[in-house]
């Protein structure tokens, strides 16, 4: 050992012989055995003779034609050779259906989403041809003197338009077709009737802008302030009505539990709230369309009074339809039958969009119309092999 380190040695000192045994020494790995060699490619009789049995069973006929299979149709195309091409393979891009085709049905039709209003008269249809005028007959019945007072008219017409019309667009079309009116009598007197034709109209409309500024000043303000009665009563009703029915339901047979149901005392308050909601949104429907014809088109009509009358009751008796109906689990506003409405704020919406736009109950009751739609199905075709089968219903 070394002086300096009394463990330092050559390394065998700490370990006596006889306790070391000897490892053997690694064997030299062995060559794999040689495995009999396959030819890398046989022809189909070589493998028969190698697998065993009949060329037949060995290689058995195509799978069998569409119409003699038994299964499932697998042997079928998904889609018809039009459609995949004569080259359709794993990399052809197969057509996906129209975005259109994704969406389901929508939940209400084009006529829920217009504005609410009374619906005007539609338009005219088109004239048909004029009927060639006979010279003798113009020259007869159509003196210069009617030519000129056509003419003047015309100037006073013109005069008429500047007071009375405060549309700039209104204004614009109608100061057409003066003009138009001029170009034929200047033309010459085989055009006195189309001339005439156009200065009527105009003089109908100015008299209609009179009529409905005097209308808009008189009965316009009365159905302001009656709409505006039903707002401060629909209010009220909101914050006093719910605080006598939580006081009065109990005497009255409903039950404080919410669990109750029908006869719990919140969901009569919510029924109530429902048919006020919708009271609220015909009102403002209503309003809307008051502005909408009395300042911004400039044709109100004394003739739709009632309409803006009957909306706020509309309104009230569409709150409690809606209500009902979601109540009911008849409608959802999803494409899913089983996701049905239960929020009360989203019953209030619905509430008050349908007192605001009529048409969404139309949408509503013909929704629940096809729940209840019953079709029979055309009877079957006898066929030589197999009995009729009787028709029945879906």
């Amino acid at each position: 050992m070394s002086e300096e380190n009394p463990l330092e040695g050559a390394g065998r000192e700490m370990v006596p012989e006889e306790m070391l045994e000897e490892v053997p020494a690694a064997k030299e790995p062995t060559p794999a055995a040689e495995k009999e060699a396959l030819p890398s490619a046989l022809t189909p009789e070589e493998v028969v003779a190698h697998v065993g049995g009949v060329e037949g069973e060995a290689f058995p006929e195509g799978p069998p034609p569409a119409e003699e299979d038994k299964g499932m149709g697998a042997m079928e195309p998904l889609l018809p050779p039009e459609v995949l091409g004569e080259t359709a393979g794993p990399q052809a891009e197969v057509p996906l259906p129209p975005p259109e085709a994704m969406r389901g049905a929508p939940v209400f039709t084009s006529a829920a989403l217009e504005a609410p209003g009374p619906v005007g008269p539609s338009q005219p249809p088109p004239l048909g041809e004029p009927v060639p005028p006979s010279p003798e007959m113009v020259k007869q019945l159509v003196p210069l003197q009617r030519v000129q007072e056509l003419w003047d008219r015309v100037d006073n017409l013109h005069q008429s338009v500047k007071k009375e019309i405060s549309s700039l667009p209104l204004a614009r079309r109608l100061l057409d077709d003066l003009q138009a009116a001029r170009n034929y009598l200047m033309a010459g007197l085989e055009y006195y009737e189309e001339a005439e034709r156009l200065l009527n109209e105009v003089d109908y409309r100015v008299a209609l802008a009179r009529r409905v500024r005097e209308w808009s000043y008189t009965i316009g303000v009365r159905l302001l302030f009656y709409e505006l009665a039903w707002v401060v009563v629909l209010a009220v009703g909101m914050f006093f009505l719910p605080w006598v029915i939580y006081r009065v339901g109990p005497s009255l047979g409903y039950s404080p539990n919410a669990m109750a149901g029908p006869q719990s005392v919140l969901w009569l308050v919510v029924a109530l709230k429902s048919v006020i909601w919708g009271g609220l949104g015909g009102v403002t429907g209503a309003l809307y369309a008051l502005w909408r014809h009395v300042a911004r088109e400039q044709d109100f009509d004394k003739q739709y009074t009632m309409w803006y009358i009957t909306n706020p009751i509309m309104g009230l008796a569409l709150g409690a339809f809606v209500y009902l109906v979601i109540q009911a689990g008849l409608f959802s506003l999803t494409a899913s039958a089983q996701q049905n409405i239960t929020s009360a704020a989203m019953v209030f919406v619905l509430a008050w969009v349908t007192g605001f736009q009529q048409n969404v109950a139309y949408d509503m009751v013909r929704r629940i119309l096809q729940l209840f739609r019953i079709e029979e199905k055309p009877p079957a075709v006898e066929t030589s092999g197999s009995p009729a089968t009787p028709s029945r219903l879906r």
